[in-house]
């Protein structure tokens, strides 16, 4: 799992949960399953 600096990851339990579910469901080509969390930034950081 990525984190900041601080440790701090922005994936939530239902984050991966939601991907899980999703893959089980429609499974893809990978054996890899990638969670993204997508919303603002917070102050400071930069894309």
């Amino acid at each position: 799992m990525l984190t900041s600096a601080d440790g701090r990851s922005w994936i939530s339990a239902e984050d991966v949960a939601v991907a899980v579910v999703d893959e089980l469901e429609a499974p893809g080509p990978e054996r890899l399953i990638t969670v993204v969390h997508r919303a603002e930034l917070p102050a400071g950081m930069s894309r």
